[in-house]
């Protein structure tokens, strides 16, 4: 992987002769990893400089030295890891105009060594193959998680998800995702297999699923 411009610091005014400088800086879509951190005065970003430029040009000041503009530290980034545990189905019940209500119950669990900042959402997919596809109904319903949830952390929800009435009767399987998208209808994108609003250490282990035989 090569180098990733974290952003700029705070700006010299004229006449300082020394300062020092702390602040936080957001590295964006990182693995979780060690990483070493440099720190370069007079630096440029990169391709994104508007005027040219590089991390290892020569800055904007002309200097006797210019090989000793860097320093650096050693760093670990963690992130959350969302997880769902044994998925449950309670008593379905089919209305009078052909919609199912079914209430699912499940558990979120971050087995992360960082909390998992909000929000995200557990959505419920019905499947008729057993495998989980973008073309799968999205269930009515979803749990919306707006608070953090702290490493090692859990939580445990029953969700009334809803089939529609175009569902016929059969066996299906249902999948429970947390951090989960619907499909098309989405306003801002997403489907049932991507990675979600959460960047996680395994975006592999976010859906649960148990079978159900829906009867009209």
């Amino acid at each position: 992987m090569g180098p990733i411009f974290l952003g700029p610091s705070p700006r010299f005014g004229w006449g300082q002769g020394q300062a020092t400088f702390s602040g936080d800086l957001q590295p964006q879509n990182c693995a979780q990893s060690g990483y070493t951190v440099f720190v370069k005065t007079d630096g440029h970003p990169q391709a994104e400089w508007p005027y040219g430029g590089t991390a290892l040009d020569g800055g904007n000041v002309k200097e006797a030295d210019e090989t000793n503009n860097v320093g650096s530290g050693s760093v670990v980034l963690a992130i959350p890891d969302l997880t769902i545990g044994e998925v449950s189905i309670g008593a379905v019940v089919v209305h009078q105009n052909g919609t199912f209500t079914i209430p699912v119950t499940y558990t979120v669990t971050n087995i992360g060594t960082v909390a998992a900042q909000p929000g995200w959402s557990e959505r419920a997919y019905l499947s008729v193959d057993g495998v989980l596809g973008v073309d799968d109904q999205v269930l009515g319903g979803y749990h919306y998680q707006g608070q953090p949830l702290a490493a090692g952390a859990s939580y445990t929800r029953t969700v009334e998800y809803t089939a529609t009435s175009a569902t016929a009767p059969g066996s299906y399987t249902v999948f429970v995702k947390t951090d989960g998208h619907p499909q098309a209808e989405w306003p801002y994108g997403g489907t049932a297999l991507d990675g979600g609003n959460v960047k996680e250490a395994d975006e592999t282990n976010n859906v649960g699923s148990v079978g159900v035989v829906l009867v009209k």
